[in-house]
């Protein structure tokens, strides 16, 4: 994902991405709080509107129906189930009915929401929302997955499991991970994105990142 030019304004805020290249695997968005990081996702997935947007998905143009995107604060359907949900996902992506069915069971059993997959939404804990959140971005297979503070709210061994399922898949996609717990995502990090104030002030490799924002230091957040 190449953009060559991304502006928005938002009251007395400007995102201003120029020249930025998002590689295949996994790009982990840092900043502090304002500087930009869910503004850039929002803008990527069409849900802020762009002054200015160019950009290139390999050799065509950007569109954000190639996005699927979990908020950083997702709101469900609180009287669905967890399969009425992700049934209704997948149909709205323009699956059949049977695929949507199949891709929802399949999606369930990924998330080890199986026993809860005929519970109303309204009923399942905190992680486990989340959880489903995350399982509602992967239905369309879209190529580029935009994942906003994802870990939020889960157990330790729910973060593992659900950073070991961004990993798998994301040979075959541009991941774009936005994280505060920096401990945590790095060990599955391909590269890092930093904002500051609206700014890109590094894109490279997370070696890179490291030897130069936390030199003789394993631990990313020294």
């Amino acid at each position: 994902l190449n953009i060559a030019r991304l502006s928005v304004k938002r009251r007395n805020f400007h995102l201003q991405v120029t020249s930025t290249r998002f590689e295949s695997g996994i790009t982990i968005l840092v900043g502090a709080n304002g500087s930009g990081k869910t503004t850039l996702l929002s803008a990527l997935a069409g849900r802020v509107r762009s002054k200015e947007f160019d950009a290139e998905l390999g050799s065509s143009s950007f569109v954000p129906e190639m996005v699927s995107m979990m908020p950083q604060s997702p709101v469900l359907p609180r009287d669905l189930t967890p399969l009425e949900f992700l049934e209704q996902v997948a149909w709205l992506q323009n699956q059949s009915r049977l695929d949507a069915k199949q891709v929802a069971e399949a999606t369930i059993d990924s998330l080890d929401l199986v026993t809860h997959g005929d519970q109303r939404i309204v009923t399942l804990s905190g992680g486990m929302q989340r959880r489903l959140a995350f399982g509602a971005a992967l239905v369309g297979a879209s190529p580029v997955l935009l994942l906003d503070e994802p870990i939020n709210d889960l157990a330790p061994h729910e973060r593992t499991e659900l950073l070991r399922q961004v990993k798998t898949m994301s040979a075959e996609r541009v991941v774009i991970l936005s994280s505060h717990a920096l401990r945590d995502v790095a060990v599955v990090a391909d590269h890092v994105v930093l904002l500051h104030v609206g700014r890109v002030l590094f894109a490279g490799a997370i070696q890179e990142f490291l030897e130069t924002f936390a030199p003789n230091t394993k631990d990313p957040e020294d």
